[in-house]
């Protein structure tokens, strides 16, 4: 994810770029904008992510740019930086310290893949030829509202060729900007983008916001802003395509460790007690390598709970591997996100890169021989994560949150498989905590079975796995208000009977009311 949110800083800068075929008021926002100076702006990015087989991913990134004509810049990001001085580009992403330098006559883009990516000057005639003004609006920035042009451009299809031939396809594409009349400035950008990436089985839907947040025009700036100085730790490489992209063949540094011996490793948690693999030899290990800002992460921290209470007194073993964050910035995390599996810190030890991990979350599986018997990147799901213990010897059939066997389906309602898919959420409705559930600080999934209609709603059978009465009541509330796409057969919307999973998560669920 930090790796798409930099391609979209790189892709879509506030100064719109000359583009000799765009619409007068394009090259009249080039106009104006070449003659500043300098120029400074904080800007404020949500992305979202949702597919129909994997959970959403919403991310919210703050940045700083400066920039300095002529070719000078600087994107800070959460997560990253960019750097130009108008020679060379450095691109850094802090969680797998890595930065790229490529020339800055090759543009930002180069960094997420060499010579294979897309030319952009191709890309920014596609866009300024289906671009077309739809309105005249106001957005307020430092507290005054700035008229601003309203410009749609819409790209039917669009493939982004990656390494080895693969490539990403963006169908559906639709930008908005709002510029400003005076300023020639985006103030604010959406963007929806439906993206098929490759080994990935259902396409990805992204929605994006940006807004300007604060705005400084032709004042100075530090030489020193446009110098980069890489950290003591940080490696060059070639390119940075594979942060963030997991289950991408042909992509560098993806790596399978099944199969393999355990790299030692000697950790403290935050309490200070001490994890070894010697130490812990003759137990199931899994090593969650995840972080505070990574919205899968946070996703799956319910379902490790569910795990560690079920498995626990049969010899698992679960560490959370905390990546490039600092001790302040974890114990803050888990004051309103509390995990019950000791949570260690990954900048205090080498475990990261012996375990090669780059791409977050990622999930190793280590039996009680020291043999890693499992290497998943990407949280699909409490059923899969907990179906990987298996390979460690543990049995998960008759554990609380094994799904059982469904009821026989009323008639004239499918169940997903034999040409029937499964339908997919258009708006849910976050459960409510209850005072005591909250007190108790209960935290994890409840599992429902329910048939989702023809219309799109929902009709629940009964509750499969429980976590607290009141808390599977409130679970069975917020359900009854989602709506869904219908599952289809044949062409056709049918009413499907399935098990949805609610999660109680302490750090993001109200307070009933």
């Amino acid at each position: 994810m930090q790796t798409i949110i930099a391609l979209l800083f790189a892709l879509f800068p506030v100064v719109y770029p000359q583009l000799p075929d765009a619409s007068t008021i394009f090259k009249q926002a080039s106009s104006i904008t070449a003659k500043y100076h300098t120029l400074q702006y904080s800007a404020e990015m949500t992305v979202q992510m949702t597919s129909d087989v994997r959970p959403a991913i919403k991310t919210t990134t703050k940045s700083t740019v400066y920039r300095l004509n002529p070719g000078k810049s600087r994107i800070e990001s959460t997560g990253a930086t960019i750097v130009s001085d108008g020679d060379n580009i450095w691109t850094y992403i802090a969680v797998s310290k890595q930065y790229t330098k490529t020339a800055a006559a090759l543009g930002p883009m180069n960094a997420f893949g060499g010579a294979n990516m897309p030319n952009m000057a191709d890309l920014q005639k596609a866009a300024a030829g289906a671009s077309k003004v739809v309105g005249e609006e106001t957005v307020e920035v430092d507290g005054k509202a700035r008229p601003s042009w309203v410009v749609e451009t819409r790209l039917d299809q669009l493939p982004i060729p990656l390494p080895n031939a693969q490539s990403v396809t963006l169908a559906g594409t639709v930008v908005k900007m709002w510029l400003d009349k005076e300023l020639g400035l985006t103030l604010r950008m959406t963007m929806s983008i439906k993206m098929s990436m490759p080994a990935v089985a259902s396409p990805m839907q992204m929605e994006m916001e940006q807004r300007v947040t604060g705005l400084s025009i032709d004042q100075p700036l530090a030489d020193s802003l446009f110098t980069f100085v890489p950290p003591p730790d940080a490696k060059e490489v070639t390119s940075l395509f594979a942060v963030g992209l997991p289950g991408t063949p042909g992509i560098p540094n993806r790596v399978d460790l099944s199969g393999k011996d355990a790299p030692l490793f000697d950790v403290k948690a935050l309490n200070g007690t001490p994890y070894s693999l010697s130490s812990l030899k003759g137990k199931p290990i899994l090593l969650d390598f995840w972080a505070s800002w990574c919205g899968p992460c946070k996703q799956a921290m319910p379902a490790l709970e569910n795990m560690n209470r079920d498995y626990k007194d049969r010899g698992l073993v679960i560490l959370g591997i905390d990546v490039g964050e600092d001790r302040g910035t974890v114990e803050t995390f888990l004051k309103t996100t509390p995990a019950s599996y000791p949570t260690v810190l990954g900048i205090d030890s080498d475990i990261q890169s012996q375990y090669q991990v780059s791409v977050y979350p990622t999930y190793v599986l280590i039996d009680s021989t020291g043999k890693i018997v499992a290497h998943q990147m990407g949280f699909d799901g409490e059923t899969n994560l907990r179906n990987l213990l298996t390979k460690a010897g543990l049995n998960v059939a008759g554990s609380p949150a094994a799904a059982p066997s469904p009821i026989n389906s009323p008639s004239g309602v499918f169940r997903v498989a034999g040409g029937v898919l499964p339908p997919s959420v258009i708006s849910r409705v976050e459960p409510q905590y209850s005072d005591e559930a909250r007190q108790a600080r209960i935290q994890g999934s409840v599992t429902l079975e329910a048939i989702v209609r023809k219309d799109g709603t929902v009709e629940i059978l009964r509750v499969v796995q429980s976590l607290d009465p009141t808390l599977d009541q409130n679970a069975i509330e917020a359900l009854q208000q989602w709506r869904f796409r219908p599952g289809m057969k044949d062409g056709q919307p049918v009413d499907v009977a399935l098990n949805i999973v609610v999660n109680f998560n302490l750090g993001s669920r109200p307070a009933a009311k």
